[in-house]
């Protein structure tokens, strides 16, 4: 009886222990690509990611620095909680003090520049390493762990970046720990990792083959690289970045619609770096001038600079240079109203004014590229973000041909009249 009873008992721990084995294989198989990447059975690594944002694909754009930490603690699952691969079920146990810890516990993302992918986007990371000790583990089952983010809102609001919709700050880890060799008797008889499975809930029932994360960041973020056929709205930490641009327009009858005007660029609260790209229309050529900073930019009629990937914020400030020998009339708007400036440091005017040779007309104002930051939406454009200066010469006017020449000729006449008086009076006195 007691044989028996003994076989009965081995046959069950096999079939247990057959069971887990094949839920953690099934695990391990599925995120071993990515996720969690589990670089040997004790030890795998996570990502945490932030999508840098700009809407324009192929430039590229410089990012901060933004630092996020985690810690990891045994959590009690729900009461009966199981979990189900592979037709089998078994139940999950609070993890093991001591038994998973941080190798490094940091995901540090250091300042940079990336390009923007087909949806003006791309996707930065840095990494976490968890080690597995099974020293401590008496005997097989899936064990469950908290991984929780630490919270920077702080330093994400300091950085400009934005954290939109759902991003979970807390996820669960569970561990399979099985028996390399089933066999009591083997030497190999001894407890290791079979496999992991990373969920966002603390959840009663899990089935790894649909409810696991396969990246430790958000819903959207699958742990590889964006789909570039794919743009990412929401569920994840972003960085914004901004574009600007300044056009330049030249009017009237006898206005140099091929002269390049120049302009100086002031743009602050934007250490990271920017792109300026000139435009020439009509045909639309795209010149980049330079890839890194810019302090200045010539413009002709028609013609558009855009600085691109300014921080949410940045300010800009332009100033024009009438370097040519006309005195041209000078204004600007942005994209509803006219924007103030001061020529040669004066008054400073909505209105149309004077801008003589060798003066300069500023912006009275810097200018925000995006509206107040927003630490949960993507700051909205202001109408500053586009802005035109016209210049305008006319034809010179009749009337200032008159007052111009009117002195000469009534001088003329003058002379004239004394003329013909001093030659009447010599036919007087000969007569």
């Amino acid at each position: 009886m007691k044989n028996i009873k003994k076989i009965l008992a081995l046959a069950l721990a096999l079939v247990m222990v057959l069971g887990i084995s094949s839920v953690a294989l099934a695990a391990d198989a599925t995120l071993s690509n990515d996720g969690p990447v589990i670089s040997n059975e004790n030890t795998l690594v996570i990502k945490k990611a932030v999508v840098v944002d700009n809407g324009v694909a192929g430039i590229e754009v410089a990012y901060p620095a933004i630092t996020y930490t985690y810690n990891v603690t045994p959590v009690a699952p729900t009461a009966n909680a199981t979990v189900t691969d592979n037709n089998v079920t078994v139940d999950i146990k609070e993890g093991v003090t001591g038994t998973v810890t941080f190798t490094d516990n940091t995901a540090a993302i250091a300042t940079n520049k990336v390009a923007m992918n087909a949806q003006g986007q791309e996707v930065v990371t840095d990494t976490v390493t968890l080690q597995v000790t099974t020293d401590n583990f008496t005997s097989p089952g899936v064990y469950r762990y908290k991984i929780s983010e630490n919270d920077n809102a702080a330093a994400r609001a300091a950085a400009g970046i934005v954290r939109v919709g759902t991003v979970a700050t807390d996820y669960f880890l569970d561990v399979y720990i099985g028996w390399k060799d089933a066999d009591p008797t083997s030497a190999d008889h001894v407890l290791i990792v079979k496999g992991y499975v990373l969920t966002k809930e603390n959840k009663e029932t899990i089935d790894p083959s649909t409810e696991k994360e396969s990246g430790f960041d958000s819903v959207t973020y699958s742990g590889d690289k964006l789909d570039a056929s794919t743009k990412v709205e929401t569920n994840n930490d972003f960085y914004y970045t901004y574009n600007v641009t300044l056009t330049k327009k030249v009017a009237g009858t006898m206005g140099d619609t091929d002269h390049e005007f120049p302009f100086n660029l002031d743009v602050t609260n934007n250490s990271l770096g920017y792109i300026v790209s000139k435009i020439a229309a009509p045909t639309g050529t795209d010149a980049q001038i330079p890839a890194t900073l810019a302090t200045s930019v010539s413009l002709k009629d028609s013609e558009t600079a855009t600085i691109f990937g300014l921080s949410p914020f940045a300010t800009v400030k332009y100033t024009e240079t009438n370097d040519t020998s006309s005195e041209y009339q000078v204004s600007a708007k942005d994209a509803s109203a006219a924007v103030s400036i001061k020529v040669d440091g004066g008054e400073a005017k909505t209105a149309e004014q004077a801008l003589p040779a060798g003066k300069a007309a500023a912006m009275e104002n810097a200018a925000a590229v995006a509206e107040t930051f927003n630490a949960t939406a993507k700051a909205a454009a202001t109408d500053a973000k586009a802005i035109t200066f016209t210049n305008k010469l006319d034809d010179i006017s009749a009337t200032g041909v008159a007052l111009r020449v009117a002195p000469f000729v009534m001088i003329l006449a003058a002379g004239c009249m004394m003329l013909l008086i001093g030659k009447r009076r010599k036919e007087a006195e000969e007569a």
